[in-house]
């Protein structure tokens, strides 16, 4: 089953850093890390459309994502290496959210491939029958569920959203809502989204200006 992969921005990283990450532990490529890990959501029976979908959550701007849901050739890496990844799959006869995590790795592109090697080697716990009832997926399941992507936004509503700014005034309302918005500072993670959206497309409509 082929398997068609979103990334989403990531506002804030769910649980405690790991403290000493490990350096280039494997030697696979992105792109072959990310066929590994398309195979295994695959093997696992993905549901989500014809032709199965994930999500792949790292703290990458939203300007760093292309339309359909990838890295940029350009993108700045993300400002922090952890990965979340999350689909659904039939497990037992039940359709069942999973969702695996990781930031062992410096590389937000080795942590993907961990996962990737992860859901192998849980493939693999049921080779001689004994977790018939996916027991070993058991403890991935109640993780909290991803955060939605950016709703979509036409240039009029980004320019609403940001309080109709001229373009000399765009950077100091950026900063201004920035410090409103982040999670870190009590913002709402999909508010959060709202504004990462309305900044890229005003950006890019100042941009063309020029």
């Amino acid at each position: 089953m082929e398997i068609q992969f979103t990334f989403r921005p990531l506002a804030r990283w769910p649980r405690k850093d790991t403290e000493v990450r490990r350096c280039r532990p494997f030697q696979t490529d992105y792109e072959a890390a990310l066929r590994g890990l398309g195979d295994e959501i695959g093997a696992l029976g993905a549901t989500g459309g014809a032709t199965g979908s994930a999500i792949i959550q790292a703290q990458f701007r939203q300007q760093d994502l292309r339309l359909d849901g990838l890295p940029r050739t350009d993108a700045r890496e993300p400002g922090h290496p952890g990965v979340i990844v999350s689909f659904t799959a039939e497990i037992a006869f039940r359709e069942t959210p999973l969702q695996f995590l990781c930031d062992d790795c410096v590389s937000w592109r080795d942590n993907l491939h961990a996962i990737g090697l992860t859901l192998e080697r849980l493939r693999l716990a049921d080779r001689y029958g004994v977790t018939k009832n996916g027991e070993q997926y058991t403890g991935w399941r109640a993780l909290p569920p991803p955060i939605p992507a950016a709703p979509p936004m036409d240039l009029r509503e980004a320019f609403i959203f940001f309080g109709s700014p001229a373009a000399a005034e765009f950077n100091d309302r950026y900063r201004e809502l920035a410090k409103r918005f982040h999670p870190d500072t009590g913002g709402r993670p999909d508010d959060w989204l709202r504004f990462q959206r309305a900044s890229e497309i005003l950006r890019k409509h100042f941009a063309g200006k020029k």
